[in-house]
């Protein structure tokens, strides 16, 4: 399973015209890998996931943290 998410790591990679650094860490729903965009410095993390309810559940996750919070008292 590992084999499918690193050939999908690479081919993102070629699509994006960045180069695919080093595995950063596993677990039970994917793989992140560190990138480097060509054009720009610095890296950036990807993750690829397993299944696609993960992936839907940690974007809806990110999409909350996008809206401002009240302060609770």
């Amino acid at each position: 399973m590992d084999e499918d998410l690193e050939s999908l790591a690479q081919q993102y990679a070629l699509k994006r015209n960045v180069m695919r650094g080093e595995r950063l860490g596993f677990g039970i729903h994917g793989i992140v890998f560190a990138a480097q965009d060509k054009t720009k410095p610095g890296f950036f993390k990807v993750k690829f996931h397993r299944e696609k309810r993960p992936f839907e559940r940690e974007c809806r996750v990110y999409q909350r943290l996008r809206v401002p919070q009240r302060a609770y008292r």
